[in-house]
C-alpha cells in the first residue's frame, strides 16, 4: 500500500478527513495473514446463535458496522 500514498492524502483532502497516514491506519502485514488465512477461522457468531447456542450475545456485522460508522463520525474514513 506504500504505492497509494498519494491518492490516500488526495481521500483525505476531499472529504475533510483527519490527516493520518495509511500506514497510521493500518497494519497491512496483518491484512496480508489474515485474508491469506488457509485454514477455517471462527469469525462470525452468527451461524452458532442460529443453532440455539447463545453464550455470545455479540452480533459480528453489527459490531463491524458500529466500528466503520464510527471511523466516519470521527472523521478517519470517508
Amino acid at each position: 500500500m506504500a504505492d497509494k500514498a498519494e491518492l490516500w492524502q488526495q481521500l483525505v483532502q476531499r472529504h475533510g478527513l483527519k490527516p493520518h497516514t495509511l500506514e497510521e491506519l493500518a497494519q497491512w502485514p496483518f491484512g496480508d495473514f489474515i485474508f491469506n488465512v488457509k485454514a477455517d477461522a471462527f469469525f462470525d457468531v452468527n451461524k452458532l446463535r442460529r443453532t440455539g447456542f447463545q453464550a455470545m450475545h455479540l452480533d459480528s456485522f453489527t459490531s463491524f458496522r458500529n466500528q466503520f460508522e464510527h471511523l466516519k463520525t470521527e472523521k478517519i474514513i470517508p
